[in-house]
């Protein structure tokens, strides 16, 4: 009997224990919760931790977060050691309690610092993550965006990064317009003599001169004209005259020539600032690529006017531009055959004209990128030896070739930053455009007439652009 009471005497005592145990805790839970205050404190930093001079114990959750060092019984430094959150518990003799919330951040002072220095008048704001620093607010320009972010990723740990969620509030659209300027001028000058003279003597002896080309076909017996020269066909003067002993055949080969060409051409486009924005006005040819002495391949090469650019917005006026146009041709003078099942297949070659740089401007203002002047002269002198040196029957026995050539080259590149544009304002090349009716077409020779196209006063350009179908 003795046994039982003793037990369950011990039963009781267990139960009692346990319930002021819960009823401590409960207690303890609302202590903390009431006393609970936050700290924020930068990395690398420390401020003071003041005490009642009761404080018994300091409890830190997490020592690689902050940590604390004691001063005395009424002072107490707290240090942060890497950004973070955790919970500091002071617990005083009496056996009370008080939790504070420590959160340590980046060392946003010297960043901010920083900051104003190089964007004194933007105004953003720091948040410390997990996986690093995030950035907020409003900037005038991607510029100032990609700035702060290059000066907070200073900032950072290993494994961290930048979250740059900045608003830019400034245009960032870029509208290029390029320009393309070429003058050709050529000129040939050719002059060249043929002769052709035989004496058949009596003595069964021949004399001859031949000079140039032959002059006559042998199989028609007529003047025949040059089809050899990439200069054909030359203008030529003939004369020949036979009296059964002496032939004298001349033919007088003459060629001018004169050639002016002119290439214009305007691309435009637009892009995002910080995106690259290209686009192809031609198409792409044939080349054959010989891959063994019995097979080809074939790869399509592009040609036309291209353009490729990345715009940068600096401020809200100036534009860091990296462009690249190009204008290309076909061109026949430098074409290749290639045997294909015996027959011979010409490819032309490529005529390129294209520049590649970078630039830095105002909205609106033009900059010539790419220039070329370029002049070429050849001449050349053919005779006969010895008699070509004779005075004035000399003369008849040269020939003269001079060939000039002469290009000037302009690329300029003008970048507008621009808004979007209601599409009531913008015009097309087809509108009101009207086909002619049959007998408009037979009686006043017209295809087309345009109807209702009325822009309004003052808002159109002062010089004429774009295209218009008359």
């Amino acid at each position: 009997m003795e046994t039982q009471k003793n037990y369950k005497k011990s039963k009781m005592m267990g139960f009692l224990a346990r319930f002021c145990g819960v009823v401590f805790a409960l207690t303890l839970s609302a202590q903390l919760q009431a006393a609970t205050r936050t700290i924020t404190i930068e990395k690398d930093t420390a401020t003071e931790l003041p005490l009642d001079g009761k404080i018994g114990e300091i409890f830190v959750s997490n020592p690689e977060i902050a940590d604390v060092q004691n001063h005395g019984q009424k002072k107490a430094y707290l240090y942060g050691k890497h950004q973070g959150v955790t919970t500091i518990i002071l617990q005083s003799k009496s056996g009370a309690s008080e939790a504070i919330s420590v959160v340590v951040t980046h060392p946003f002072s010297s960043l901010r610092t920083a900051i104003a220095k190089v964007h004194p008048d933007e105004k953003v704001g720091f948040t410390s993550s997990p996986q690093g620093i995030v950035i907020t607010g409003d900037v005038a320009s991607p510029k100032a965006s990609r700035d702060i972010e290059e000066i907070a990723s200073h900032y950072l740990d290993k494994d961290e990064k930048v979250i740059n969620n900045l608003a830019v509030t400034s245009p960032a659209q870029v509208y290029l317009r390029v320009k393309f300027a070429e003058v050709q001028r050529s000129v040939l000058n050719r002059l060249s003599p043929n002769w052709g003279l035989n004496v058949n003597s009596p003595g069964h002896f021949t004399y001859g001169v031949l000079t140039g080309r032959a002059p006559i076909d042998t199989a028609t017996n007529l003047f025949v004209r040059d089809t050899t020269s990439t200069n054909a066909p030359f203008g030529s003067l003939g004369f020949r005259a036979n009296d059964g002993v002496t032939d004298v055949t001349s033919l007088l080969d003459i060629f001018e020539q004169e050639g002016l060409a002119t290439t214009l051409a305007e691309p435009n486009l637009i892009a995002l600032s910080g995106e690259t924005a290209s686009f192809l006005a031609g198409g792409e040819y044939p080349f054959p690529v010989p891959q063994s002495n019995t097979s080809l391949s074939i790869e399509f090469k592009p040609f036309g006017i291209s353009l490729a650019f990345t715009p940068t917005v600096l401020g809200s006026n100036m534009i860091n531009l990296r462009v690249k146009p190009e204008v290309s041709d076909l061109d026949t003078s430098i074409q290749l055959s290639y045997p294909i099942n015996g027959v011979a297949v010409s490819v032309p070659g490529l005529k390129t004209r294209k520049a590649e740089t970078s630039v830095e401007l105002a909205s609106g203002q033009s900059f010539a990128i790419a220039g070329l002047l370029s002049s070429t002269m050849a001449s050349t002198l053919t005779d006969l030896p010895g008699i070509g040196d004779l005075p004035i029957i000399g003369a008849l026995f040269r020939s003269t070739n001079f060939q000039s050539k002469r290009t000037e080259l302009v690329i300029i590149v003008t970048p507008y930053i621009v808004n979007p544009s209601s599409p009531k304002k913008l015009t097309l090349p087809t509108d009101g455009l009207k086909f002619a009716s049959p007998l408009e077409m037979l009686l006043l020779k017209r295809l087309n007439r345009v109807e209702g196209r009325n822009i309004p006063s003052g808002q159109h350009l002062e010089s004429s652009a774009g295209f218009y179908v008359e």
